[in-house]
């Protein structure tokens, strides 16, 4: 997850959060669904989703750069909408997943900027 979505402050590998700690084993406990999706035997791509009030939200997805534009994104997107059948689903994403989103049916809603401060 941590190199198909970079954490951490860009040029400062110190940064960069522990394997295990963005997704620890503990999620598991919590009602997520954790998914992942794998190409050629390598895991290329995971996604989290979790159903609460009767909506499906899609959260903290990311694909390796090197499985991107294959289908790994947009198969992961499909699966976890399953935890819901029939259910409405929400994503809080990025400017790169909205034209796949947009191709899947979904409707922007709002526009959202993150601000923050060191």
């Amino acid at each position: 997850m941590i190199d198909g979505y970079p954490l951490g402050i860009p040029g400062d590998p110190s940064t960069r959060p522990e394997a295990g700690s963005v997704l620890p084993v503990g999620i598991l406990d919590t009602g997520c669904s954790v998914r992942v999706a794998s190409m050629d035997g390598l895991a290329v791509a995971a996604g989290v989703s979790y159903v609460a009030h009767d909506v499906v939200n899609l959260a903290m997805a990311a694909t390796l750069p090197s499985a991107r534009r294959r289908g790994a994104w947009q198969a992961l997107v499909q699966e976890r909408l399953t935890d819901g059948p029939g259910l409405p689903a929400v994503a809080y994403t990025n400017d790169l997943t909205r034209p796949g989103f947009l191709r899947m049916g979904f409707m922007p809603v709002t526009r959202l900027t993150l601000w923050g401060r060191d």
